[in-house]
């Protein structure tokens, strides 16, 4: 686990087949389980016992099938929507490529030659309903400052300008993280995000990296 759920509990969707046990890899010591609609749903204490990451170890009582399922959306975790795993319209996927120094290399999968009128669409599944902070981690060049987009998520829809990371310098790129606002998601189950350019500068002059929704506590 790379984060730890707020409030102790952790849900796993996608997973069929009757759990036999539950326990944390480092210590052994027994994780409580359940079932409850559809979803494996795990107790957890308020600290992790191990560090930087918990492993958890699920035993099964006979088969076990993984089923494909939408990216879920949890309601105790920061998620991250990422731009490879999005549904791209007017604009393509790619990935920049740039040395910060010798040696030190960086890359970036990200939704790239952005126009007027292209679309970004995560499909995804909410097991949770409540706020969740928008933030966007984009790169734009100075020709593309005071491009608009629009965000449509749930019960949620705004405009929103970005603004100039930095130039191409020796051709790196200049991500940069920023909360947009906040977004209401009001049902479980099946939902969408889309991201939208209503008015793009430049030419290749914006690029998305992922779109992140961190519950509001």
């Amino acid at each position: 686990m790379l984060q730890w759920p707020r409030g102790g509990v952790l849900q796993v969707p996608g997973l069929k087949g009757t759990v036999k046990k539950a326990s944390f890899l480092a210590t052994g010591k027994a994780v409580k389980f359940a079932r409850q609609k559809g979803l494996l749903t795990l107790a957890l204490p308020a600290l992790p016992p191990d560090a930087p990451h918990t492993v958890i170890a699920l035993s099964f009582r006979g088969p076990v099938k993984a089923e494909a399922a939408a990216f879920p959306v949890y309601p105790n975790l920061v998620n991250e929507l990422h731009a490879p795993f999005a549904a791209l319209r007017g604009c393509e996927h790619g990935k920049p490529r740039w040395m910060e120094k010798f040696g030190d290399w960086h890359h970036v999968e990200a939704a790239q030659r952005l126009a007027t009128g292209s679309e970004i669409e995560w499909r995804f599944n909410a097991l949770g309903k409540g706020l969740f902070e928008l933030s966007l981690e984009y790169d734009c060049l100075p020709e593309g400052d005071g491009s608009e987009l629009e965000v449509e998520a749930g019960m949620t829809r705004f405009a929103f300008p970005v603004f100039c990371t930095g130039t191409r310098h020796e051709k790196r790129f200049r991500f940069r993280t920023e909360t947009l606002g906040v977004a209401m998601l009001d049902k479980l189950g099946p939902q969408r995000l889309v991201l939208r350019a209503l008015e793009i500068k430049g030419t290749d002059a914006l690029s998305i990296a992922k779109l992140i929704l961190s519950p509001v506590e």
